[in-house]
């Protein structure tokens, strides 16, 4: 049930920035954590070979046209390197073992050493995803991480290269995925053997300090906040980091990856006032170009990310009704947007990702019932339509069983190199705990929404004996059902931010001891709908006038 997306589907992809500046105060000189080189030995040996030096001839290949592209700058050929020609290595020559050692391919690029860090990147990738890495390789891959933000961030003029989108994104996204896994592994001490633990006692990494204080810096030599602000207030003026398109996405990038690391912790509303400066009502601008806040959407995996994590906070934080809104969202996205999907290799976690919000609006509609889009509501209807109905019976099971599957693999920090490692469990049921306690404050009240949905008048006597209640309990259920019927919706601006409003489909008073009860329910306007469908038909219907005019001249 783990929360990790890692894949590289490109959306929108472009590979510039308006020529406009951004006038914009420098940031204040940061002090990068210290950094050596790792001198560890992660090197795997290999069966078989196509060269001399057991490096097969495909890689080689793929080192020198990546050299290549890589000093041009070349964004589609890069592009397509990435998204083809790694996963074919992973599969015919390295699919159950580690790539050869930097040290070995170090000559097919002429040991430039950006090219040499940003191998040692996918390196550790590959061992994370398809091996079991070691504590050795866990603390080299953390060395090779602070030596790429330094060589990009510690620096007077940006780096001379580029890097697509979406390579970008899973550089980022691997960074707090291994931070993750380490933290998951420090916590499962009968896995580690003494030399292990040893180890661990003796080498500091991936600190929560040292990772959130790499993405701060990286939005902060971006000048991400300010663009985003700048933006708003149509100023373009700004520095060679802000109009560099690497240093931007690094820097809005850095804004989804620290979401994902507050979320993992349990802050909630940290995240969500992390994710404040995008603006998700901006969209496409009126010159038909995205806006700064949408970047998301060039990346598959980020888009995805975004609302994943977008909703989820919003589901703990008990905001269900916006958490339903962000979900069919993203899931009318990708319902849409399938048939480019579908030959995706990645196409089975995208699948997976998407069950997973299901399973969570699911949890959010019935918590808190509410008019969705026709999509959503046959997704429902088609794959949760009984655990929704079991769940509105107050069935606790259901509950755990879609939160288990569908919730991030949250984290316990080690706060010491000698303090005792807690369960790795703990931190699952810490949430699990506040999640449930808000779902048994909600079981009397979904049986009592239901019987409220049968009446437009009932007594409260008569409410009572329905629910094998007292009077007085019936009362006090109504008051607590009208508490959590108003909730902090969002109307716009900061996603952190709402207004209180009543998000439920009935609305209900108590006039002396009968219980009036009248329906929210807006019905669909489908003059509305038949209009744009018209629209759209004239459309085609010119479209093809055109190309046949085309055709007889």
């Amino acid at each position: 049930w783990g929360a990790n997306i890692r894949f590289s589907v490109v959306m929108f992809d472009t590979s510039y920035i308006g020529e406009g500046g951004l006038d914009l105060a420098d940031v204040a000189n940061h002090d990068l954590p210290h950094f050596r080189t790792s001198r560890l030995e992660y090197e795997t040996p290999h069966d078989h070979s196509d060269s001399g030096h057991g490096v097969p001839a495909m890689l080689i290949s793929f080192l020198q046209r990546f050299q290549s592209h890589f000093k041009s700058s070349s964004i589609l050929e890069l592009r397509e390197i990435y998204d083809i020609d790694v996963n074919q290595l992973n599969t015919q020559y390295f699919q159950n073992k580690a790539w050869p050692a930097a040290e070995t391919i170090a000559q097919y690029v002429d040991n430039d050493p950006y090219i040499l860090t940003l191998y040692k990147e996918l390196y550790f990738r590959h061992v994370y995803s398809r091996l079991s890495p070691s504590v050795q390789q866990r603390l080299a891959s953390w060395e090779n991480f602070k030596h790429l933000f330094h060589q990009l961030l510690d620096v007077q003029s940006p780096v001379h290269f580029q890097l697509p989108h979406n390579w970008l994104w899973d550089i980022i996204d691997e960074f707090v995925y291994q931070f993750q896994n380490y933290h998951q592994f420090v916590a499962k001490p009968a896995n580690k053997t003494p030399e292990e633990t040893a180890f661990l006692a003796q080498h500091d990494m991936w600190g929560l300090v040292d990772v959130v204080k790499f993405l701060e810096l990286a939005m902060a030599k971006s000048k991400i906040l300010h663009t985003l602000s700048a933006e708003k207030e149509s100023d373009t003026r700004g520095d060679n980091f802000a109009n560099n398109n690497l240093y931007m996405m690094l820097g809005y990038f850095s804004i989804i990856a620290l979401v994902r690391v507050y979320t993992l912790l349990g802050d909630y509303r940290l995240a969500l006032k992390t994710l404040d400066p995008i603006d998700f009502k901006k969209g496409i601008l009126a010159s038909g170009t995205h806006s700064h806040s949408q970047l998301f959407t060039r990346v598959l995996a980020c888009h995805i990310s975004v609302y994943y994590y977008l909703g989820f906070c919003y589901l703990m934080t008990r905001r269900y009704f916006d958490a339903t809104r962000a979900f069919q969202t993203i899931l009318g996205y990708l319902a849409r947007t399938h048939q480019f999907h579908s030959r995706s290799h990645q196409f089975e976690q995208i699948l997976k990702k998407t069950e997973q919000m299901s399973a969570l609006m699911a949890i959010t509609v019935s918590l808190c019932p509410q008019s969705m889009e026709d999509a959503a509501h046959k997704l429902l209807r088609d794959k949760y339509a009984e655990k929704i109905q079991r769940m509105q019976r107050g069935e606790e099971g259901v509950f755990i069983e879609l939160f288990a599957y569908s919730c991030p693999k949250f984290i316990t920090l080690t706060l010491s190199r000698n303090s005792q490692p807690s369960s790795d469990q703990e931190a699952y049921q810490h949430q699990l705990g506040v999640f449930l306690t808000e779902v048994r404050q909600h079981t009397v009240l979904l049986s009592l929404r239901s019987f409220l949905r049968l009446y437009t008048t009932i007594e409260v006597s008569k409410l009572a004996r329905l629910l094998k209640m007292d009077d007085q309990a019936v009362r006090s259920a109504l008051l607590c059902l009208r508490h959590k019927m108003l909730q902090m919706t969002w109307t716009g601006g900061p996603v952190s931010s709402g207004a209180i409003q009543n998000v439920s489909d009935i609305d209900f008073w108590i006039d002396g001891d009968v219980v009036h009860v009248r329906d929210l329910k807006v019905q669909r306007n489908l003059c509305d709908l038949f209009l744009r469908h018209i629209n759209k038909l004239d459309d085609v219907c010119r479209t093809l006038s055109a190309r046949s005019s085309n055709v007889v001249q």
